[in-house]
């Protein structure tokens, strides 16, 4: 998981053959940043080009949010996956929310 930003950085540098390498078809990438919808569909089209499963989930509620433990999560995700990551995501945002399955929604 990574929640980096802006977007178009991040892109660039996990854009690069040597971050592509390590990941295989168990792989799922979920990215918290906050980053535009178009480079969330960039991602997804990469890493899908891989076999490799993106989710796109920005989390919200900053700072206080998190030393609070009251942040919420945007996942774009289809059910399987969503339920599978369920475990993972819960302590970090106490609200989660599928919205819909493909990335940049």
């Amino acid at each position: 998981m990574r929640s980096i930003d802006p977007g178009a950085q991040v892109f660039e540098a996990d854009s690069a053959d040597a971050t592509l390498r390590v990941l295989d078809d168990r792989s799922i990438v979920v990215d918290h940043g906050t980053i535009g919808a178009d480079a969330a569909r960039d991602f997804a089209a990469r890493f899908a080009a891989q076999d490799v499963a993106y989710l796109d989930a920005p989390v919200s509620g900053g700072i206080r949010g998190a030393e609070l433990g009251t942040l919420s999560m945007m996942v774009a995700a289809d059910e399987a996956t969503f339920a599978r990551l369920e475990p993972v995501l819960a302590p970090i945002a106490q609200h989660r929310f599928r919205c819909g399955e493909a990335a940049g929604q």
